[in-house]
Parts: structure tokens; sequence; C-alpha cells
């Protein structure tokens, strides 16, 4: 979403008019002190996050210069015209930091709210998952949207 709607503001596209980016994948570099924390737990650790980002970009791409803001969001040098966003992220996620580095950014240009939730993971079943939550976390971040 956070691509699309970077390429919509950048092409005079549609006028989105907010973002919901929960726990985006915005950053290719795989370097943030939260994606080394993450480092073979067996969830969506560093290791998950290198092969998700290799697929879209191929070898020797990743992390490297010429990688387009239309695939890694966070790399985007100008987050001013963009709608309202709200960005969610676990605190105990692998995408924490990307996450929210790109929401300061987003913040200093007046455009987004922050949720982190405390002791959140993807990927563990006491997190937020689509349908009907059934864990008290779950359940708690459910009631507090």
């Amino acid at each position: 979403m956070a691509a699309v709607t970077l390429m919509a503001r950048d092409r005079n596209g549609l006028a989105i008019l907010a973002q919901l980016l929960l726990s985006p994948m915005l950053h290719d570099r795989n370097d943030s002190p939260s994606a080394q924390q993450t480092r073979g737990l067996g969830i969506w650790d560093s290791s998950s996050n290198k092969t998700g980002w290799h697929a879209p970009l191929g070898d020797g791409i990743r992390g490297g210069p010429d990688v387009s803001s239309y695939a890694a969001p966070s790399r985007a040098a100008n987050l001013s015209g963009l709608p309202s966003t709200f960005v969610d992220v676990g605190s105990a996620e692998t995408f924490r930091d990307e996450d929210v580095a790109y929401a300061n950014r987003m913040w200093q240009a007046g455009v987004t709210k922050l949720r982190a939730s405390p002791r959140w993971v993807r990927g563990t079943g006491g997190g937020f998952k689509p349908g009907r939550p059934r864990g008290s976390r779950s359940c708690a971040l459910t009631r507090s949207r």
C-alpha cells in the first residue's frame, strides 16, 4: 500500500484518502536492530525478510543503491503530500525499527498516526489475526483500534 500511495502521488493518479499500514515491509536493507534481534527465532525473522526482498529484487539489487522507492518505500526522499496514514507495528517484530523510522519521517510531513503494540509479534498466534481474534492480546489490540 505504501508504494502504491507514493506512485499515485508522484504520477498524479487517483487521490488516495488514507492508508492503513499493518506491519508494512518497507526497508530492503534488512539491517535495523529489530531485524537483527529476530534472527533465528523461527518467525518472520531477518532470514525470511532477506528472502522476501530477494524475490522481487533479485541478485545483487537488495540493499544496493538502485532500489526504487516504489519497491522499498523507505527509500523515498520525499514523504510530503501523502494522505493520513496509520502505521501499526509490533514492538517485538522484525519490521519495528524500519516502520517507526518511516512513521517518524511521515510525522515530519504531518501525515502519520503510529501505534506500536507491546509484545506483539507477527506469526505467533498471540498477535492480531484477521477474522475473529481469540487470544487476549489479539482481542485487546482489536478493541483498541
